[in-house]
């Protein structure tokens, strides 16, 4: 039995989530407790709504998650985990973001916590979520617009 290989289209094709390596100025990563499981440190993430590109819902799960506006490069993904849940493959395309404002209260109640890029790769609390930070950290420098153009 051959390996079948999966094209970077093919696995675009089934992403269903999206999620950010949020940024602050002074370099800090925005990491978020888990929902169900309050001591679980996790990147924000969910579901892409209907009508709504990736990283567009990357922000807004950072606004949700976080009570943080942040905004992603549109053009500069950062990579994809796939993590089955039953017979199902739930695809993640994660993206980088730079953090503009604290808008608000998390909108689901999760504690949140900036920290040195060092720790976040301790505190993290699934390898696939480390291993998307530690590629986020090696990306090429991005333009992010910071002037709340879009």
């Amino acid at each position: 039995m051959g390996v079948k290989t999966v094209t970077e289209l093919e696995i675009k094709q089934k992403v269903t989530r999206a999620g950010m390596c949020c940024f602050n100025y002074a370099g800090q990563v925005l990491l978020v407790s888990g929902k169900d499981k309050p001591s679980e440190w996790l990147l924000p993430k969910g579901h892409i709504e209907e009508g709504e590109e990736s990283y567009e819902a990357a922000e807004r799960e950072v606004r949700e998650e976080a009570g943080v506006r942040a905004l992603a490069n549109p053009t500069m993904p950062v990579g994809y985990t796939i993590h089955n849940q039953g017979e199902e493959a739930i695809v993640t395309e994660w993206w980088i973001g730079l953090a503009q404002q604290r808008v608000a209260p998390s909108l689901e109640l999760r504690q949140i916590c900036w920290t040195s890029q060092v720790l976040a790769l301790k505190a993290l609390t699934y390898p696939e979520q480390r291993d998307v930070l530690r590629t986020a950290l090696c990306h090429p420098e991005i333009d992010i617009d910071t002037d709340g153009d879009r």
